[in-house]
């Protein structure tokens, strides 16, 4: 792996997804399963730190171009992650003409559906990566961010410390 071919596959991910968090499924396929430049770990750092980071949720990117090749990863990370960005503000100028068309309406929609769905997989994947084989484990991992989604106005990162804190508890 060099600084080139990860610009490249953050590229890649970059242009087949809607930002946030959309390019996650797409770099766990590439960095993990494809190429084992990463391992589900690494991910689950990037992602915390990500989290954790004031600004947007895709920037984990940075984080996660940081941990594979240090300061070169992360700038290819943030240029390959800039790019679409700024493609898209023309692009946009094409979009509002078309907007309301059914066809261009329905496309948009199904997109974000299977934008959903890949990241619930992931997570599924990320979740039953990181946690232990213990069952309480796995309801922790599980149970945070189903009461993030469902109580949207509380803290989440209270939340994500009650659940730390109920895990520490439990193991020691």
């Amino acid at each position: 792996m060099n600084v080139f071919t990860l610009f490249l596959e953050f590229l890649k991910a970059a242009f087949l997804s809607f930002g946030g968090l959309g390019n996650l499924p797409i770099l766990l396929q590439s960095l993990v399963h494809n190429h084992e430049w990463a391992t589900e770990q690494t991910f689950g750092q990037a992602l915390a730190v990500g989290r954790i980071s004031p600004g947007p949720n895709g920037l984990y990117v940075v984080a996660l171009g940081e941990l594979l090749l240090g300061p070169p990863g992360a700038i290819a990370a943030t240029i390959a992650s800039l790019i679409p960005a700024l493609l898209v503000i023309p692009l946009s100028a094409v979009y509002n003409r078309v907007e309301r068309h059914p066809r261009v309406a329905g496309a948009t929609r199904m997109l974000g559906f299977a934008v959903v769905g890949t990241l619930i997989v992931t997570a599924l994947q990320l979740v039953k990566a990181s946690a232990s084989s213990s069952a309480v484990d796995l309801v922790i991992a599980l149970a945070a961010p189903t009461i993030v989604l469902l109580r949207p106005k509380w803290n989440p990162v209270f939340i994500l410390a009650v659940a730390a804190i109920v895990g520490l508890i439990v193991h020691y």
